[in-house]
């Protein structure tokens, strides 16, 4: 097993549908974000927009894209899965009781609401924690807390959609007619998250292991774009450091739904060369 070593330049997040899961293999594609732009050919984020309503149960994962560059000036890229943003929620206190009713009020909420990635298998997770709070003078009192974790960014919205309005005003409350619960960290954005916990600095340098070179090579390197034809973006040639491999894209955007457009090329030294597919039955 050996290491990379290289310096991140960029990142950005986007939601994984599984589509076939089995023991050994997994299939999904990436989730189109109501709330980004496609820049180059690849998603980024954009507040302000309208969501719409993703229907479906497909389960879904949170995948973080890394970009950098190695001191020698190889591109690099890494797809991170495993983590789940999350934030906390106050309880009154720490009885068994509360926390049943928080469980069932939160799971009536998403039942009725119009959040419909949240009704996904494994959407989201609630476990609960005893902690400090820091603001304020409490006596170090420790205080009961919801931790809601979710699978997405997706799920991230709309989690907090039933937790706060637009002002960040809280607006969940245990029953009805009492307070609304406060809520911690919900305005921390994941990403940034991501790097305090893995004590990772934006722009900063990281190292990890590669696949097993005397087993293992990399193949296929696949991707989907949502908006564009499929044919590598500027973005993907920059950072195609597997000369080996075949990229592998598809298409899904409107002008010819329903169909996809499925491709193939070998980027060697920033040049493309388009290879032919042949699709078994």
């Amino acid at each position: 097993m050996t290491s990379i070593t290289f310096q991140i330049l960029d990142a950005f997040t986007q939601d994984l549908q599984i589509l076939v899961e089995t023991d050994t293999t997994q299939e999904g594609q990436f989730v189109p974000d109501d709330l980004s732009d496609v820049e180059d050919g690849e998603v980024r984020r954009r507040p302000n927009k309208k969501r719409t309503a993703v229907t479906g149960a497909q389960k879904r994962k949170l995948i973080i894209h890394l970009f950098g560059m190695t001191a020698a000036g190889t591109p690099v890229r890494v797809d991170v899965e495993g983590f789940e943003p999350f934030f906390y929620v106050k309880l009154p206190t720490h009885l068994k009781e509360i926390q049943y009713a928080f469980e069932t009020r939160l799971a009536q909420e998403i039942q009725y609401s119009g959040e419909f990635v949240l009704k996904n298998p494994g959407a989201y997770s609630v476990t609960f924690e005893r902690r400090k709070i820091l603001m304020g003078y409490t006596a170090g009192k420790e205080f009961t807390f919801a931790k809601i974790s979710v699978c997405g960014m997706q799920a991230w919205r709309s989690m907090k959609s039933l937790f706060l309005d637009k002002e960040n005003t809280a607006v969940f409350a245990l029953y009805s007619g009492r307070p609304s619960l406060e809520v911690f960290e919900a305005n921390l954005d994941p990403m940034l998250r991501f790097f305090h916990l893995r004590n990772l600095k934006p722009c900063g340098w990281v190292s990890l292991n590669e696949v097993d070179d005397a087993d293992e090579e990399i193949v296929v390197i696949y991707h989907s774009h949502t908006e564009t034809e499929a044919y590598p973006s500027r973005t993907d040639i920059a950072y195609a450091g597997e000369p080996g491999a075949h990229y592998v894209l598809v298409s899904t955007r409107k002008e010819i739904a329903p169909a996809t457009e499925f491709r193939s090329y070998r980027i060697i030294d920033g040049n493309v060369t388009e290879e032919p597919v042949t699709i078994l039955d």
